[in-house]
């Protein structure tokens, strides 16, 4: 099943990819915070947190990588921004394999449209196969 799009923000400054620490899967345990970014194996899509400078408010989204002021492809808390003063963490809930957004112990966002269940072998990873305007996460799968 595929992930939900949930929205699209453009032209919005990215934060430069070089500066965070990029890795190219999460798992169960792992946190992407605004310090940490996934990107997807050929290097196309980077999902990550960023802040819209004028509103202080934070988001997780999907951009090119290599672009430096690109469009946000996916944007998954559009309408439920973090204040900058809080952080916001993706992880894999480790009760039912869903992908969240917490900040400060409280879910604000699920971003996946699947349960998979509990376990140690969850992973998230963003895929090179989505199309240009529809960068996607791809559901938490099983190893």
């Amino acid at each position: 099943m595929d992930p939900i799009i949930i929205a699209r923000l453009d032209r919005v400054g990215l934060p430069l990819t070089s500066k965070a620490n990029c890795v190219s899967t999460i798992k169960v345990g792992d946190q992407l915070n605004d310090t940490s970014q996934l990107v997807s194996p050929g290097k196309i899509f980077t999902l990550g947190f960023f802040t819209i400078p004028a509103t202080n408010n934070t988001y997780l989204g999907i951009w090119y990588t290599n672009v430096r002021r690109s469009r946000k492809v996916w944007v998954a808390n559009p309408s439920i921004p973090i204040n900058i003063s809080s952080y916001g963490i993706l992880m894999i809930d480790p009760d039912n394999g869903i992908l969240i957004i917490t900040t400060g112990g409280t879910t604000l966002v699920n971003i996946s449209d699947n349960e998979s269940g509990h376990g140690q072998n969850l992973t998230a990873t963003l895929e090179d196969t989505a199309a240009p305007t529809t960068g996607k996460l791809s559901t938490v799968v099983k190893r």
